[in-house]
């Protein structure tokens, strides 16, 4: 009853969700991934390709955390805070793909003949079911943000450090870590600033930015999943491969460069875009909408 599950969320009552439908959620991006693998047209698809398969590993992710006291805490705490954006983030952008796939076929993309309409009609119902994406949105503001003191995302920010760390000691990738960086940290002014506004008068207006906030989070976490695998790449490149594999290799690179050099941007105006806490969306008149 996912309506009811909704209804619920709006009173503030998602600490009494059930848990076992919650941990359901990251199956979700899982089966988008595999309906919509291999087919996409690699040249006119790069701003998603790059993605789809890093929804995958978003969902089973796990660094070398050194030094923690409780480890289930630690790494349930993470999982907490990556369910939302597991499911919210990543089938959000398999409609994308199914979407620009219909365009790559152009007018036959349109029509039965060829499936590209079946997988987008398939791919549109995960937004929706196991918690509509903004309810996923706002699980991540209303209670995976202030979770344990604000601990999951601090410790989600030591994994990507970690990372980050070892992509600048590599040549191929220093200069995307470098950018990477600057996105994470940007991301964290941003967790604390619709944090507290979240806990404020603003209230309304934090969680009117509550998707754009859950769509930031997802890029950032794409980002590190990007440049953890170029890092690899470089270095198996750096090993002297052969042939087949250098050029794959290569791909993992090129896609890393790619989403950092060209969407990441685009990620950090969003990220304006929060920190401007616009609040025309709550305080526009019902009658200001037309209509009568």
């Amino acid at each position: 009853d996912y309506a009811g599950h909704e209804q619920r969320l709006q009173l503030g009552t998602l600490e009494n969700w059930d848990r076992t439908e919650e941990l359901a959620t990251i199956s979700v991006p899982t089966l988008v991934i595999g309906a919509t693998h291999d087919t996409m047209d690699p040249a006119w698809m790069r701003m998603m390709s790059e993605r789809l398969p890093n929804g995958r590993y978003l969902q089973c992710s796990g660094g070398h955390a050194a030094n923690i006291d409780d480890a289930d805490t630690y790494w349930a705490g993470l999982i907490d805070f990556l369910i939302p954006i597991a499911k919210g983030y990543v089938t959000d952008r398999c409609c994308d793909v199914c979407n620009l796939g219909i365009q790559v076929y152009g007018g036959y993309g349109y029509i039965r003949e060829y499936p590209m309409e079946q997988l987008l009609r398939d791919c549109r119902i995960t937004p929706i079911y196991e918690g509509t994406n903004g309810i996923q949105a706002m699980d991540l503001l209303g209670r995976k943000l202030g979770q344990n003191k604000g601990r999951p995302i601090m410790d989600l920010v030591g994994e990507i450090q970690t990372v980050l760390t070892a992509a600048k000691v590599v040549a191929r990738t220093a200069p995307l870590a470098e950018k990477v960086e600057s996105a994470v940290n940007r991301l964290g002014e941003v967790a604390m600033h619709i944090g507290a506004a979240a806990m404020s008068d603003k209230v309304l207006t934090a969680f009117a930015h509550a998707h754009p906030f859950l769509d930031v989070c997802g890029d950032v976490a794409m980002a590190w999943m990007l440049l953890w695998r170029a890092r690899i790449a470089a270095e198996r490149l750096a090993a002297g491969p052969k042939e087949k594999d250098a050029l794959f290799y290569e791909g993992q690179i090129k896609s890393a460069e790619f989403f950092v050099y060209t969407l990441l941007p685009v990620t950090l105006g969003k990220m304006n875009a929060i920190l401007a806490a616009g609040s025309a969306t709550v305080d526009i008149p019902e009658d200001a909408f037309g209509g009568k």
